[in-house]
Formats: structure tokens, sequence, C-alpha cells
């Protein structure tokens, strides 16, 4: 049996708190046997209201801030859905 989760939950506001709060979420996950986790929209990122800030806390794809991300969700036995601003250069997708 496949097991899918949604982890409904406010991205914490700071950078690094996220990441403790994803490390915490992939935990949970795996002790729970869980298949596949959908995290929330702007998990990586967070929520902003304006688009300045949207900008400021988006991420490139290519960046190493990204590849930290990864390294994180590489830890996890599930497959991690996952949302977040996406930035290439001054555009933001």
């Amino acid at each position: 049996m496949v097991k899918v989760a949604a982890y409904q939950v406010a991205p914490a506001k700071a950078h690094l708190s996220r990441k403790v709060q994803a490390q915490a979420i992939i935990a949970k996950a795996s002790s729970d046997h869980i298949d596949f986790l959908c995290l929330p929209e702007g998990f990586l990122t967070g929520y902003y209201e304006d688009e300045k800030q949207a900008r400021v806390n988006s991420l490139e794809v290519r960046s190493q801030a990204f590849e930290e991300w990864l390294t994180i969700f590489n830890k996890a036995s599930a497959t991690i859905i996952v949302g977040f601003n996406e930035r290439e250069g001054d555009q933001l997708l």
C-alpha cells in the first residue's frame, strides 16, 4: 500500500528555521512510513504579500541555497512535493 500525506503548516519565518522545520517533518514522515509527502505552497521561501519580498526570498534552482535544500530532501525516504518562489536572474517565475 502506498501512503500519501499532506503536511499543513505555516512555514517558519527565518530561512534556517524552515530547514530545521523541514528536517523534523521529514523525520516524522519517515517514522510514519510515508511514500509521498506534500508540503505547503511556498514552504521553502515563505509567503510574502509584496513582490519585492518575494524576490528577496526567492530561490534559483542552480544556486547553492537550493542545493542545500536538495541535501535535506535527499535524506527523506518519501518523495517530497514542495513549493517555492522561483527566480531566474531578475525574473520571478
